[in-house]
């Protein structure tokens, strides 16, 4: 039995392949030369196990990638390709790399209020994808860093939760966290909403 299961092991691990895809892998570029991103893709395409996962339009307007004859690392080819974009890249387990806008944030304000237009004090303002969150100070005020799209929860002690998403230029809400949102701010041109 011993020597099925030490044959069997050995079998097995004989066929793992000796160099997995990494961040490490080289690439061998044979001439000075200028390229687009696509093509530098491509490139990697050819000479590794990678493929790539994004959006047709996320390169649109790149400049040209000068590369020089010799060796590079994927990682730093990828760093040089994309270091005049928002693009980030990450390597994925299954070999492929996937290639995503930088979400640009910008700072959403706001004021909680009740019914009676009173601040309400210590209420929890969070983006809940990631969790991060603030709490609304004396005055009912509260400012967070949030992306286009991220969603923000509301929560206070007696009032029932909401969640809104954060538009392009500003986020307004009209309604209720049993009326606990009387104005998000960023150029909103809502008085205290009701």
């Amino acid at each position: 039995m011993k020597t099925f299961i030490y044959l069997f092991c050995a079998i097995s691990f004989a066929f793992v392949p000796s160099e997995g895809v990494s961040q490490n892998a080289k690439i061998k570029i044979d001439t000075d030369k200028t390229i687009s991103v696509e093509e530098v893709f491509n490139l990697i395409k050819m000479q590794t196990d990678y493929t790539f996962v994004y959006e047709n339009s996320i390169f649109k307007k790149l400049p040209k990638v000068s590369l020089h004859k010799g060796i590079i690392i994927v990682k730093d080819l990828l760093d040089k390709s994309l270091q005049a974009s928002n693009v980030v890249y990450q390597f994925n387990k299954d070999g492929s790399i996937s290639l995503k806008k930088k979400s640009v944030q910008q700072k959403v304000s706001g004021v909680l209020v009740d019914d009676k237009n009173m601040p309400i004090v210590g209420a929890s303002v969070r983006i809940k994808a990631t969790g991060i969150g603030v709490a609304t100070d004396f005055n009912g005020e509260f400012s967070i860093p949030a992306s286009k799209g991220d969603i923000l929860v509301f929560q206070s002690l007696g009032f029932e939760s909401k969640e809104v998403v954060v538009g392009s230029l500003f986020v307004c809400y009209k309604g209720s966290l049993t009326r606990i949102i009387r104005k998000l701010s960023r150029n909103c041109n809502h008085n205290r909403l009701r």
